[in-house]
């Protein structure tokens, strides 16, 4: 290999680690689990303990406004004063969260009778978005698009 070969090669060696160095993709959100400081882009990849859902939300979205609390035991999460009327649990994934359906009763609700309760939702740092449905005793569906904010 000539001297011409060789510089050409580190020239380009050199011009790729850059060009792939600022496309890195990865996990931006330096609240998470496994923030990547070298990333970019984030893809979407972040993941959070159970105890970042934790605490007090204020709570806006197409339902109600109104501040819920959540606590946590092992992968459980429990919302309680969910639009000011349920406590309802969800399994927590990473960044995920599934709140199964389950009817909730007097026990279970301040809204006088009973409710099914089923949706999904994502976090991301200090944000909550929460889409699920509310079934009443007659047949009514509501979907329900709230984001929370920790307080």
């Amino acid at each position: 290999m000539t001297k011409k070969n060789v510089w050409m090669f580190v020239l380009l060696f050199g011009i790729s680690s850059v060009m792939v160095s600022c496309n890195k993709k990865g996990c931006t959100d330096p609240a998470a689990k496994n923030y990547c400081d070298k990333c970019k882009k984030d893809d979407g990849s972040c993941q959070y303990a159970i105890q970042d859902y934790v605490g007090t939300w204020s709570v806006t979205g197409n339902c109600s406004a109104y501040t819920m609390t959540t606590s946590a035991s092992g992968s459980t999460l429990t919302f309680s004063k969910l639009q000011n009327c349920y406590t309802i649990t969800a399994s927590v994934s990473g960044n995920n969260l599934t709140i199964p359906s389950q009817l909730l009763s007097a026990s279970t609700s301040s809204c006088g009778y009973p409710y099914t309760v089923s949706g999904s939702g994502t976090l991301s740092g200090t944000k909550l978005t929460l889409t699920y449905t509310v079934k009443d005793n007659g047949g009514a569906t509501t979907n329900c698009s709230s984001t929370c904010t920790k307080k």
